[in-house]
């Protein structure tokens, strides 16, 4: 296995780490907002008592997912391109766009975590 596949695996395993830390947090931490029918100041007041907690979950799912994709993009290109040529770009195309444009994790998880006050419709990247 090349070095290519090592790094891509260990990315993929990475991310997989972070949407398990994400669900737990958002059915552990953040259950209180996710379930029931807050009114605005509950909300209000869960969200400013909860910022750190807020913070980490997007920093989580957003950036640190954001970058390893990635890697395991461009590996999974790598693998399948011998055997597969028409899926190794298409899953490529997908992958790339998921991580540039579709959701763009990463710009958006910094924005979130640089002007956490901020709606997301005024930040300058989302």
């Amino acid at each position: 296995m090349d070095a290519r596949q090592r790094v891509g695996g260990i990315a993929a395993l990475i991310e997989a780490a972070t949407s398990i830390v994400g669900i737990a947090m958002f059915v552990t931490l953040l259950a209180d907002y996710t379930t029931g029918d807050p009114t605005p100041s509950e909300s209000v007041a869960f969200l400013v008592d909860n910022q750190a907690a807020l913070r980490v979950w997007n920093i989580v799912i957003f950036i640190v997912f954001g970058i390893f994709l990635v890697p395991v993009v461009l590996a999974l290109h790598e693998r399948l391109r011998a055997g597969a040529p028409a899926l190794a770009q298409a899953a490529t195309a997908f992958g790339l766009v998921w991580v540039a444009a579709t959701r763009s994790p990463v710009a958006c998880g910094f924005c979130s975590s640089a002007w956490p006050h901020s709606e997301p419709q005024h930040c300058p990247k989302c």
